[in-house]
């Protein structure tokens, strides 16, 4: 009789044992979002966009442009070219950079450039017609004593950040490229993204 009770339990011990690990695992691989992502390693339980959000910054992944940098979140694009010719004599402000409104959601202001060369000549650009071309940031804050910034688009590649969190960057900008009249006519692309 002994036995048959033992046998009796250990046979209950074990349907209990399956039948919990079956409902832990049916609980375990429940994807409320239906992403693909188990709920329990889902950080975004209602968004089947996003499941991981690698700096913790309560941005996922997937929408945070810098997804290991706590401290930014997004580029809004301001202005892109894949071609524009620099005129000789041309300071050219690219669309929507003539008073560009930085505020205090904007963490950065990044700027690049390639420059491909002449636009007639088809040739390389000089030394000196190099050094001749640049690309001007003047800020909002009058009580800085040089309230702007100048860059020389040389080398021919190139890629600028600006720090925009401290409260003498916010107000309007103006961002522009200057080709002198002494030089050719210049191919180039560039690309202004606010960092948010």
């Amino acid at each position: 009789m002994k036995k048959k009770i033992i046998l009796t339990l250990l046979i209950v011990y074990i349907l209990l044992i399956v039948g919990l690990s079956r409902c832990l695992n049916q609980f375990l691989e429940v994807d409320t979002d239906g992403d693909g992502y188990a709920s329990d390693i889902d950080m975004f339980l209602d968004n089947p966009n996003e499941w991981h959000d690698l700096d913790s910054d309560g941005h996922g992944d997937n929408s945070d442009d810098y997804p290991d940098d706590s401290n930014l979140y997004k580029n809004e694009v301001i202005a892109s070219s894949s071609w524009h010719t620099l005129k000789p004599g041309e300071t050219y402000h690219p669309l929507g950079c003539k008073c560009l409104n930085i505020d205090c959601s904007c963490k950065c202001v990044e700027i690049s450039w390639n420059v491909y060369g002449t636009s007639t000549e088809d040739r390389k650009l000089t030394k000196d017609e190099e050094e001749r071309l640049y690309l001007y940031i003047l800020l909002p804050d009058l009580t800085i004593p040089y309230n702007y910034y100048k860059f020389r688009i040389s080398p021919i590649l190139g890629t600028i950040l600006i720090n925009t969190t401290h409260s003498c960057s916010w107000g309007n900008w103006e961002i522009y490229f200057s080709n002198p009249s002494e030089n050719p006519g210049v191919d180039m692309d560039y690309n202004i993204f606010k960092i948010m």
